[in-house]
């Protein structure tokens, strides 16, 4: 669309040599990697045209610039990210003039180094200049930029035609929103999502794992459910997810609210583990012994008499909140435990001397 507009006059006619020439010159094709890197290493500047994006690298902290079209990571100025953050969010398009410079790293080698970037979207936006933009537009008018703005002539669709169209945008917009659209080929499904924003992802075809969704651990990488707004399934018949069960499950484990919860909940059970497992001993043994009665007390005594009161005295008296119930079980899975283990080592005992032998007994 920018090419297009910037060949075209108010006619309506396209001047495509000049697009032709621009394409080739400033939008390099892979193959032409190679002569283009030769070029830069003989001292050539490289202005091209492409989707560019930064990363931080983990132990050096040097900015890492990925350039899609050379198919390579180089380096950027401070002063070009400074001047646009946008980059370290995702990838962004623009025009990046790349050269050709010592390493500072390492003696007798080189990087290719961006040092200048004229961005083809805003490096950052005043959404209160927007908000009070959108005033000046009716309704209709605010309809026919938003289709204009996704690639649509907005002329040749009805009201409600409109809005289904603008319905795609909902799961950038709105958390936890889920769409399944059916659509002939052409119609643009996949194109405003792959197209129109960074925040979205779109998987087409193939094997999708967990660790590609969530987390890899080997990576130590979040997945793109975590860097993006939006993950878009296109053409879900090509699609495989491997170990589909960990998935769902995962999936259905995503509520913040749960996830705070039960964070919280580890934090704070963490320390009554030790006396859970004395009194799962106590318990065993108890068994053992044919004494099934100090088992139940022990556990009447613990939920009963302690965490319930506990939980009532933290939560109502103190306004603990959820964590005041987290500090019942603690005291509670204490006490029990103590309480457990002295009548236990008391019974103990007294079976010892019950199972002494009559040579022992009488010396």
């Amino acid at each position: 669309d920018w090419l297009v507009s910037r060949y075209s006059d108010g006619s309506g006619s396209i001047n495509s040599d000049g697009m032709q020439k621009f394409v080739a010159k400033y939008l390099p094709d892979k193959k032409q990697k190679e002569t283009l890197m030769y070029d830069l290493s003989n001292g050539t500047p490289l202005k091209v045209l492409d989707s560019f994006s930064v990363k931080v690298h983990p132990t050096k902290g040097t900015l890492q610039l990925r350039i899609p079209c050379l198919d390579l990571n180089g380096l950027v100025l401070d002063s070009i990210v400074d001047a646009n953050p946008l980059l370290l969010m995702g990838n962004v398009w623009g025009s990046g003039t790349l050269t050709w410079m010592p390493s500072q790293e390492k003696e007798g080698t080189y990087d290719v180094v961006m040092t200048n970037f004229n961005p083809m979207q805003a490096a950052s936006i005043d959404l209160e200049y927007f908000l009070a933009q959108r005033k000046e537009f009716d309704l209709a008018e605010w309809f026919a930029l938003l289709a204009r703005t996704m690639g649509y002539d907005e002329r040749k669709y009805s009201t409600r035609q409109k809005l289904l169209i603008l319905s795609r945008l909902l799961p950038l917009i709105e958390p936890r929103v889920n769409i399944m659209e059916l659509a002939p080929k052409g119609t643009g499904k996949s194109f405003i999502y792959s197209q129109l924003s960074r925040h979205a992802w779109l998987v087409s075809g193939g094997v999708v794992t967990r660790a590609q969704l969530f987390y890899d651990m080997s990576r130590q990488q979040a997945g793109i459910i975590s860097n993006f707004n939006a993950v878009i399934l296109d053409e879900i018949q090509t699609i495989k997810l491997s170990n589909e069960g960990e998935i769902i499950g995962a999936l259905k484990g995503q509520d913040p609210g749960i996830i705070e919860i039960g964070t919280s909940y580890i934090r704070f059970v963490v320390f009554a583990y030790p006396c859970i497992v004395i009194g799962m001993i106590t318990g065993r043994v108890f068994q053992g012994l044919g004494k099934g009665l100090p088992g139940l007390f022990l556990t009447t005594l613990r939920i009963a008499v302690i965490i319930l009161p506990l939980a009532i005295l933290f939560t109502r008296v103190f306004d603990w909140g959820i964590r005041g119930v987290f500090l019942a079980q603690i005291a509670a899975s204490l006490v029990s435990a103590i309480i457990g283990f002295l009548w236990m080592s008391s019974n103990l005992r007294k079976l010892e001397k019950s199972e002494l032998t009559p040579e022992v007994q009488y010396g």
